[in-house]
């Protein structure tokens, strides 16, 4: 698992060991009556500690970068999903049941935002440049918290103004079923009424009209329970 309080005190240990070896070793070294040049040694020894010290840095750095892409990425499915527009009360519903969720799903992604950030602070506490797409990709994910605080507002309203509007034309459509109920059962009441015979044909032609309308009755009746 990445370890970032371990790279930074590793980090601190070879920077450390290199300012240790300007004290402990001279440019040059006397050695009996041969004088010794040690500088190259010393620059071998500086680049081996310096390419571990950049190891972790992009280490760091990498980690940081993929953290901020997942915590966008994060952020960007949960704000494209508040920004549908309901086209009917179920979709409605559905809206309501993932904004219900959301609070879990930031959390999660606030846990690696911290992670990130922390990321971030190790690297400026390297003093080594960032990258300014990286720079930019931190700063952007940061503002997504916010960004989304104020779309959950907008999108409270909207949804409260949409289910009012939903339920008015639902009760409408409740309101025009009943009638058209009421006008059905006075058609099938009214069959006493055909007692000649010689209007079965007729008969027949309307009381297969009546099971059809029946059967769409059937079928509309679930939508109002």
């Amino acid at each position: 698992s990445f370890d970032l309080p371990g790279i930074e005190a590793k980090v601190r240990e070879l920077r450390t060991a290199q300012a240790a070896l300007d004290d402990a070793l001279p440019d040059r070294v006397l050695i009996g009556t041969f004088l010794i040049d040690v500088v190259a040694l010393k620059g071998a020894l500086h680049a081996k500690h310096e390419a571990g010290i950049d190891l972790l840095v992009q280490l760091v750095a990498a980690r940081g970068s993929e953290l901020s892409a997942s915590v966008s990425a994060g952020f960007g499915e949960i704000h494209r999903r508040l920004t549908e527009k309901p086209e009917n009360i179920e979709a409605l519903t559905a809206l309501e049941e993932f904004r219900a969720e959301v609070p879990r799903r930031t959390n999660a992604l606030a846990a690696e935002l911290e992670e990130m950030s922390s990321c971030y602070d190790a690297l400026e506490g390297f003093q080594v440049e960032i990258a300014e797409q990286d720079y930019t990709a931190r700063w952007g994910a940061c503002r997504w918290p916010q960004r989304l605080v104020e779309l959950e507002e907008a999108v409270a309203q909207r949804a409260e103004d949409d289910r009012r509007a939903y339920e008015a034309e639902l009760s409408g459509q409740q309101e025009e079923f009943q009638q058209e109920l009421e006008e059905m059962c006075s058609r099938v009441a009214g069959f006493d009424q055909y007692t000649d015979l010689s209007r079965v044909r007729h008969v027949a032609g309307v009381v297969r009209d009546v099971e059809t309308a029946l059967a769409d009755f059937e079928k509309r009746t679930s939508l109002f329970n």
